[in-house]
């Protein structure tokens, strides 16, 4: 967006890795004050009492480190990671609801196409991990609503487009900025979690760590399978 002729030279040339180092940065801020948050309600709960005898005991031998029981441990930790994921996609979709109305009748059809195809990676990421939410054998509120926003948020970006359609301007400059802006934020929000939530949180601390060998080249086929589909998507979206 922000290279789009219309909205002409800018201050700063470093505009759109600014703002999704900015984005990548509140992702990080929210999920660590979560962890710290869930933590604190943990320790809390758990506290020994003068009368608890034994379990005192107990209740002081150390943890074992991070890296060896996986990077979420827990049902709320899971839930707080699908969350910010679920946040940097939603951002995205609504720009791809939106954009999906106002294009051109040029290239409409390259854009559905492309669109399913991306909405569908994001779908099958998505669902990967909320499915993985404990419970894992049933459904419950917290999956049903993780899933139905995802499923609803690119329609409803769809309805604000078609409320903005007659006055919408493409080539308005701080129509273009707005819509960058909230495209870098979605990408850094995404970066983290890709990189730390996905690569790190599978391959360095969780059941990849010591898959075996075949498993392992699955994985690292498909992941890299999926950068280089989204990739190519990315050049028509």
């Amino acid at each position: 967006m922000f290279s789009n002729e219309c909205v002409g030279e800018l201050g700063y040339e470093a505009t759109t890795t600014a703002i999704a180092m900015g984005g990548l940065f509140v992702a990080a801020v929210v999920e660590y004050t979560g962890h710290r948050y869930i933590e604190h309600r943990s320790d809390l709960t758990v506290e020994p009492t003068a009368e608890s005898g034994p379990s005192s005991v107990a209740s002081k031998i150390p943890l074992p480190p991070f890296s060896s029981i996986g990077c979420h441990a827990g049902t709320s930790e899971d839930k707080l990671s699908v969350f910010v994921m679920e946040m940097g996609i939603i951002f995205h979709s609504i720009l791809i609801g939106i954009t999906l109305v106002v294009a051109g009748d040029t290239v409409f059809a390259t854009l559905l196409i492309v669109i399913i195809f991306h909405q569908g990676f994001e779908g099958l990421a998505l669902g990967a991990r909320i499915s993985n939410l404990a419970p894992t054998e049933s459904l419950d509120f917290t999956k049903l609503f993780l899933a139905s926003m995802f499923a609803l948020i690119t329609p409803i970006g769809m309805a604000i487009g078609i409320g903005v359609r007659d006055k919408f301007n493409g080539s308005d400059r701080e129509t273009l900025i707005a819509l960058g802006t909230l495209d870098a934020i979605s990408a850094g929000i995404l970066v983290w979690v890709g990189v730390v939530e996905m690569a790190g949180g599978d391959w360095l601390w969780g059941e990849l760590r010591r898959a075996s060998i075949g498993k392992t080249l699955i994985a690292g086929l498909s992941m890299v399978s999926g950068m280089v589909l989204m990739g190519l998507l990315g050049k028509w979206a």
